[in-house]
């Protein structure tokens, strides 16, 4: 998914890349907004950890407070939230316990929520507001 993005939108990595030399900012949970045309910004969450040294690398606290801070960015720009089924592959997570923190961060506030799952490429998962 990430090289597609790239390839589309360069800025997004080369940001990221800029961000990772920060070891003040760049921590579990922090997020970055980069916006990439008038009506699309790719969110950068640090959400993982670099190894295995204490089980998967996947962190679902810094998911949730990265999450709360897009939720706060959808508000304030009233957008809605994009995003392909993440944290499951190589990060080692259950999409089942992404997908509820999804829920409770984002879709409980009416902000309109698109999962893509793209081991199908037809296939679109909606999570949408709850009772939806």
């Amino acid at each position: 998914f990430v090289r597609a993005v790239s390839a589309k939108w360069p800025q997004p990595e080369a940001a990221y890349r800029q961000w990772s030399k920060d070891k003040k900012t760049f921590k579990l949970g922090e997020i970055q907004m980069v916006p990439v045309s008038d009506d699309i910004t790719v969110g950068n969450l640090i959400g993982q950890t670099m190894g295995y040294n204490n089980g998967p690398p996947i962190r679902y606290e810094a998911i949730r407070q990265g999450l709360r801070a897009v939720k706060e960015y959808c508000i304030q720009h009233n957008c809605s939230f994009h995003s392909p089924r993440f944290g499951a592959q190589l990060a080692g997570g259950s999409w089942e316990i992404i997908e509820q923190i999804i829920v409770e961060e984002i879709c409980t506030y009416d902000i309109p929520v698109t999962v893509y799952d793209f081991t199908d490429t037809t296939s679109i998962s909606y999570v949408g507001k709850p009772n939806a």
